[in-house]
């Protein structure tokens, strides 16, 4: 892992842990392919099955990202939620289906994927 992100990853992973919520599950710096140029990454994703959409997506500040680059990512995660693909070899099926699902298929719910934001200031103590 680059030199800053490993302690990055243990600041998110210290916010999902004081979470007020019961966590099965999460992954971090998970990236989303949104189409051939755009994506975004998480900072984590929750797996929540009992929450209608199965994932959640976090992101975790540190007070470094700038208002417009916030803006940018949560615009990123909308198109990432409403993002299609054609099924089959080359789009041959022809069936529109949600991209998210493709990657996500663990629960009936009908509802996208939310994103949380948290601001801390957790870092690593040595």
């Amino acid at each position: 892992m680059a030199a800053g992100l490993a302690e990055y990853g243990l600041a998110v992973t210290e916010t999902l842990a004081n979470w007020n919520a019961a966590l099965m599950d999460w992954d971090v710096e998970v990236a989303h392919p949104i189409d051939k140029v755009r994506s975004v990454i998480s900072d984590a994703v929750l797996y929540r099955p009992n929450r209608g959409a199965e994932v959640e997506f976090v992101e975790v500040d540190r007070f470094t990202m700038s208002m417009s680059r916030l803006v940018e990512k949560l615009f990123a995660y909308a198109a990432y939620s409403h993002a299609t693909y054609q099924e089959g070899e080359c789009g041959t099926i022809g069936t529109t289906r949600l991209l998210w699902r493709q990657r996500y298929r663990r629960s009936d719910g009908a509802g996208s994927p939310s994103c949380a934001c948290s601001w801390t200031t957790a870092t690593r103590t040595r």
